[in-house]
């Protein structure tokens, strides 16, 4: 019984072994056939990447300078826009100042009218 058993491992181990001779022989066969098929496949892969790559640098050099050139006419422009609110903003503030100012000589006026016949009254 022992040696049935023992045959039987070593006719398993032996299949086992088998199958990974089988497998190791025919995976360096794929891998041959794949080293050399893939230099040709990859230098071209390859290049094709770096023509890709120099397109892309390309592209985002001239959107950075697209956005940077954008974003100094925003500025300038909302530079300009503040300056021109602020232009308005202080007409409208020394329109206000000479409306009070000839509010008060009004207002001055009436009080020397009343002053005056306040006098003329008494």
């Amino acid at each position: 019984m022992k040696k049935a058993f023992l045959i039987g491992l070593g006719v398993i181990g032996l299949g086992i072994a088998a199958y990974f001779v089988a497998k190791e022989y025919i995976d360096s066969e794929k891998i041959d056939s794949f080293k050399e098929k893939f230099p040709k496949v990859e230098l071209d892969r390859i290049k094709q990447l770096l023509e890709q790559r120099e397109e892309i640098e390309e592209k985002i050099t001239s959107l950075a300078t697209t956005i940077t050139d954008l974003a100094k006419e925003l500025a300038e422009k909302g530079s300009e826009y503040a300056q021109e609110k602020k232009q308005t903003l202080l007409n409208m503030i020394e329109e206000a100042k000479r409306a009070i100012a000839e509010e008060r000589e009004k207002l001055k006026g009436i009080r020397e009218r009343l002053d005056n016949v306040d006098e003329e009254v008494v």
